[in-house]
């Protein structure tokens, strides 16, 4: 029985759970919003362009599902599993990521502006053009991700682990970096001014005496980027071991 079927559609968080969904079905621009999917599973799920608006999703299986343009603003979806999960275009803005496992998901231009991804774990996604501004990344593991052109102004990336990721032309100006884990990054043509890193911060290669260049001390083992901050070819840092 699908949640059409069941009429359940549009049903609050106070509700019971959904009945059960079958993998594949489309839920084209279903209207969820405010909905109870708590361990709901919804893998492969087609929810292109649905209204997920403060829906909670903790603990939701989203492996494979198709997101695209759909609104998860507010949403809660600690916990939940998004591996290969397409969100291209999602609206994400202020939703809860916590702990969420997004490994290989596609987030191209997706909206994560203020979204909490304290703990998320994506290895591999696709966040290329995506809007990560203000956004909380604190151990969180974007390791090997595709953050081209991503803006991350203002995010707070302490202790994450953004090894071999690819940041070219990222903007991560006003960022903290406070410990994070950036060897094998590459950072060409990365806005970094005014981000925030200590010194047991992880720059790729040499990055680090020219980033202490750059930068000026808050205090002692603190540093905020004072120059312009672009990250050039120059410091391209030599590959990780495999």
């Amino acid at each position: 029985m699908s949640l059409r079927q069941a009429g359940w559609l549009g049903i609050n968080r106070r509700a019971a759970r959904p009945a059960l969904v079958q993998r594949g079905e489309t839920l084209h621009s279903a209207d969820l919003h405010d909905a109870n999917l708590v361990r709901a599973d919804l893998a492969d799920v087609d929810l292109t362009g649905a209204n997920l608006r403060i829906a909670d999703l903790t603990r939701a299986n989203l492996n494979g599902a198709k997101l695209n343009a759909a609104d998860l603003t507010g949403a809660t979806l600690s916990g939940a599993h998004l591996k290969g999960a397409d969100l291209t275009a999602a609206d994400l803005t202020r939703a809860i990521l916590s702990g969420a496992d997004l490994r290989g998901a596609t987030l191209t231009r997706a909206d994560l502006t203020r979204a909490g991804l304290l703990r998320a774990i994506l290895i591999g996604a696709d966040l290329t053009g995506a809007d990560l501004t203000g956004a909380t990344l604190t151990r969180a593991i974007p390791a090997r991700a595709d953050l081209r052109g991503a803006t991350l102004t203002g995010a707070t990336l302490i202790r994450a682990t953004l090894v071999r990721a690819r940041l070219h032309a990222a903007d991560l100006t006003r960022a903290n970096l406070v410990r994070a884990d950036l060897r094998g990054a590459t950072l060409t043509g990365a806005t970094l001014t005014g981000a925030l890193w200590s010194d047991d911060t992880e720059w790729p290669g040499t990055m680090a005496e020219v980033m202490k260049a750059r930068s000026e001390e808050v205090r002692p083992g603190l540093w905020r980027v004072a120059s312009s901050g672009n990250a050039g070819a120059e410091v391209d840092a030599p590959p990780m071991p495999a």
